[in-house]
């Protein structure tokens, strides 16, 4: 009988190890668990400031894209009165061609449209 007692108590004061061993392992995951709904909120928040500044993203290139779309009429819209005028000025420069091919004095302007359209 004594020796059973004394094979009890051994096994008795192992499963003491064994709780203590389980309590330390269960306060370091509950430490672990601490920190991880700590990082998840830190993600989390972030993640939200994260969504803000890309929704202020694509409502910036939702102003720049209009503002492209208005600069490209307005440049259609100028390009045809600038190519109007490119047109007019080729017309003088080869008509001062003529004036120079006939001999006439040409000014420095009426040369330097000549050299722009490369009459000759």
């Amino acid at each position: 009988m004594v020796e059973l007692s004394e094979q009890a108590q051994e096994a008795h004061e192992q499963m003491l190890s064994y709780f203590r061993k389980t309590d330390e392992i269960r306060t370091a995951a509950d430490e672990a668990h601490k920190l991880f709904i700590q990082a998840r909120k830190n993600a989390s928040a972030k993640h939200e400031e994260f969504k803000m500044v890309l929704s202020e993203i694509h409502v910036i290139n939702k102003k720049l894209g209009s503002n492209k779309n208005r600069k490209r009429r307005s440049d259609k819209s100028s390009g045809s009165s600038s190519n109007k005028k490119n047109r007019e000025e080729k017309e003088r420069a080869e008509s001062i061609f003529d004036k120079f091919k006939n001999g006439k004095k040409l000014s420095t302007e009426e040369l330097l449209l000549l050299q722009k359209y490369d009459i000759n």
